[in-house]
């Protein structure tokens, strides 16, 4: 998974970088500053591990990107070479500054604005295109309708993630790489002084869109990121905070992505797997390895919850917990998996 921080220039950008993958100089490529990987943290692999007594664990990676496209590198008449980059990624963190000389609202607007005139601008070359196509029956009817149903919302300020669309008009649009297609997260970045409060301007231009959007002092989260694990929780009570950002944030864009997190588990290794929402037993086995897919017999399965209530798998199994279920079984987050396959 790729994901991309993007902001105005002295937003706290390259901080959320350093907070998230703790690289504190990147090597600039292109349009991004740099590159790193930050692991997902999820507290229940580690009860996970204790109670299977696992000598390894391994959490999901995510490859981030300091992109420094809309920042200091921002050019208007690079608009269209910036923009193209951005397609190539899962999701975008978008940094605002909720501090003097930025204002939230409009540091959104600016890039959010950005954003949908990128996609303007493909989706009426398209419409040219397509409308000559379906007039002389050589078209897709679906794909020029989606795309003046796309055209209506996006000229009203609202981004392709938020249009209602059927499985079919989706499936037409496939392709195009629209950037307001892209799940997002929108990081306010407050001063330690207000931590705590609510932007209740910022709030109201959310309340109509489907974009996520979390608090944090980025100089706060970055020191308390530093400390050893105990200082570090002493300091998040004292400024009231229940976890620190990476958390909180990996779990909006995880929620964001429409995943789910499901665990394999043994005294060899404990392991978090990211699967989307709505996938199959048989396609978490395609996650760990494509030959488990292929040869899939059937999945044993209980869920973290009883395991943390009953203490182990053997007691899991006398109380008939532990379930088997066939290739259709839908993964729900918090599975925990044993995959038999054949060779």
């Amino acid at each position: 998974m790729k994901i991309a921080i993007i902001g105005l220039a002295g937003t706290g950008k390259s901080t959320l970088f350093r907070i998230l993958t703790g690289v504190n100089e990147g090597r600039q490529r292109g349009y991004t500053s740099g590159v790193g990987v930050a692991e997902i943290e999820d507290p229940r692999l580690y009860r996970i591990a204790e109670l299977h007594k696992s000598r390894k664990i391994t959490r999901p990676h995510v490859e981030i990107h300091d992109f420094d496209g809309f920042g200091r590198l921002w050019k208007e008449q690079k608009a269209g070479e910036i923009q193209n980059q951005l397609p190539g990624f899962d999701a975008l963190v978008h940094v605002v500054g909720g501090f003097e000389p930025h204002n939230p609202t409009s540091d959104f607007e600016e890039i959010d604005m950005r954003l949908i005139l990128s996609d303007l601008a493909v989706i009426e070359r398209s419409i040219k295109r397509l409308e000559k196509e379906v007039k002389a029956h050589k078209g897709d009817p679906v794909t020029f309708q989606t795309l003046k149903k796309l055209e209506t919302s996006l000229a009203a300020g609202k981004g392709v993630s938020e249009v209602e669309l059927t499985e079919t008009e989706l499936k037409s649009i496939r392709g195009f790489g629209f950037l307001t297609a892209l799940p997002r997260v929108v990081v306010i970045n407050i001063p330690e002084d207000m931590i705590g409060q609510r932007l209740e301007e910022f709030e109201e231009l959310m309340k109509d869109r489907s974009i996520s959007y979390i608090y944090a002092s980025l100089p706060v989260e970055e020191e308390i990121w530093q400390l050893p694990t105990e200082d570090r929780i002493e300091l998040l009570k004292e400024y009231g905070l229940e976890e620190p950002l990476p958390s909180r944030l990996f779990r909006a864009l995880l929620n964001a992505l429409n995943y789910i997190t499901f665990f394999t588990a043994g005294e060899k290794e404990a392991r978090a797997w990211l699967l989307r929402k709505g996938s199959t037993a048989a396609q978490a086995a395609g996650k760990i390895h494509t030959d488990m897919e292929k040869g899939f017999i059937r999945a044993e399965v209980y869920t973290y919850d009883d395991l943390l209530k009953y203490g182990s798998e053997k007691a899991l199994k006398e109380k008939g917990l532990a379930r088997l279920e066939g290739r259709d079984y839908i993964v729900k987050d918090g599975d925990i998996l044993l995959i038999r396959f054949s060779k």
